[in-house]
């Protein structure tokens, strides 16, 4: 493969979104997705997703609705506009029937109806209000009708840490930011996705001690961080062909990434670039 080309590739695997192809399966995370997938197969009300952003939900969340939607009535609300005209919209879809009411009441009458399980996936639910999570928390009663959800935090005060909430969560799976270990692990694996072998051999331990202390284990700035070093990295091989990545020039472009990014506070980081 092309030099250029190689670069271009890795800039695309480090590309933070839900959609992205090059996906990296961390023992943790593979842990937390078996859970969800266990729950599949036994009664539940509630699933439950929670750690703080960028530790990895969203990218979990869409993974396995992709993965199941052809084998569950699976429906995936990314923001929050799951509210009661979603429940019409649900029974026609696993119904090919049309309701032409505008009756809301009739459209969860129907689904009663239904014998299928139904599961309502809601990402970043903590954008919710209390009167919709506590509308949520009571279709959770019907018998067919099932929640996976992803929030930030599960705090004392919020009405998911509330008795009445608790007792129908089946499952809580909670999600960390990465450790050390795991970013070099990481970056490993997404290198070999990417055909890129011998671009991780240029990458120290430094290396891996510097993205960690930029981005401190959040997967999101991690992506970031890595899509821009790869761009400037394509830049410097477009301004120079014969430009050849050492160990020494991966840990400065790392540098220069996070400046460019404002993830340096530092002001003894920039003036060295200065």
């Amino acid at each position: 493969m092309e030099k250029k080309e190689q670069i271009q590739k890795l800039i695309t695997a480090f590309v933070d979104s839900e959609e992205n192809e090059f996906y990296v399966s961390l023992e943790r995370s593979r842990l937390n997705y078996s859970k969800m997938v266990n729950a599949l197969h036994n009664p539940f009300k509630i699933i439950l997703l929670f750690g703080p952003p960028g530790s990895g939900k969203s990218f979990l969340f869409h993974k396995f609705f992709k993965e199941y939607a052809s084998e569950y009535p699976l429906f995936l609300y990314k923001t929050p506009d799951f509210n009661q005209s979603a429940l019409k919209s649900i029974y026609e879809s696993v119904t090919k029937q049309t309701i032409r009411s505008s009756d809301n009441m009739e459209a969860l009458e129907r689904l009663r109806e239904i014998e299928k399980e139904i599961i309502v996936m809601l990402d970043e639910a903590q954008l919710y209000s209390q009167e919709q999570m506590e509308w949520i928390r009571l279709l959770s009663n019907e018998k067919n009708l099932k929640f996976i959800i992803s929030v930030h935090k599960v705090a004392n005060e919020d009405l998911l840490a509330q008795k009445h909430f608790r007792t129908r969560i089946y499952e809580t799976i909670r999600f960390e930011p990465l450790k050390p270990e795991e970013i070099t692990q990481y970056i490993e694996e997404k290198l070999l996705l990417s055909d890129a072998q011998n671009i991780f051999s240029k990458f120290d331990k430094k290396s891996c001690k510097l993205i960690y202390s930029f981005s401190e284990g959040n997967l999101r700035d991690i992506n970031r961080l890595l899509n821009r070093f790869f761009s400037l990295i394509h830049s410097a091989v477009e301004a120079n062909s014969s430009f050849v990545l050492s160990s020494k020039l991966v840990n400065k472009f790392i540098e220069m990434a996070a400046i460019d990014l404002g993830m340096v506070k530092s002001k003894s980081w920039i003036r060295q670039w200065i």
